[in-house]
């Protein structure tokens, strides 16, 4: 699975989920409603960004300086994956696209099809850019919302990854959502 980078939060990435076939989500009013919610952890970055994950998921390895969670299934491949990492120079919000696509297929991903992008959306007080993506790995296939958010008042641009398999994306999209929905920056 492409271990990969990307950033958002709040209700424009609803649309977004909602536009990559999730459907609707309900979003809790506050970051504060994710540490009193029973089963969930947080996948926190050293800038201080934050991703609320599943305690029953397993946290995972991923690029350096990332934070990662995955739901594996019984034959060990990821059946739904969360990430945080911090951008790098070439994942800007104008290119984001082009750059998470070739990204995927340069770390050995085939059929890598993008099935819709967005830019210059309002996320987590900031701005970003979020690409829907499905690819096959050498085990199995999946559906991405990938954003990198540049958040308002941070230095630091992040990518926010939320993954499954396309078979289990509209079983997984509430714990996709709900992590979304709660990231902070």
């Amino acid at each position: 699975m492409a271990v990969g980078r990307g950033v958002a939060g709040g209700g424009a990435i609803a649309a977004v989920i909602a536009l990559a076939g999730c459907g609707s989500a309900t979003t809790a009013s506050t970051t504060a409603s994710v540490s009193k919610a029973v089963g969930w952890g947080t996948l926190r970055l050293a800038s201080g960004a934050s991703l609320p994950y599943p305690l029953s998921w397993r946290r995972v390895g991923g690029d350096k300086g990332s934070a990662s969670a995955a739901l594996f299934n019984a034959d060990g491949t990821v059946r739904a994956y969360l990430n945080v990492t911090p951008a790098i120079a070439s994942e800007t919000l104008a290119g984001w696209a082009r750059f998470r696509v070739g990204h995927n297929a340069e770390e050995g991903d085939k059929n890598v099809r993008l099935l819709s992008k967005q830019t210059n959306v309002p996320l987590d007080g900031g701005r970003g850019s979020c690409v829907t993506d499905q690819y096959t790995t050498t085990r199995t296939s999946y559906r991405e919302l990938a954003c990198v958010v540049a958040p308002s008042g941070a230095a630091m641009r992040v990518v926010l990854v939320a993954a499954a398999q396309p078979d289990v994306w509209d079983t997984e999209r509430h714990v996709l959502q709900f992590a979304i929905d709660h990231f902070t920056s």
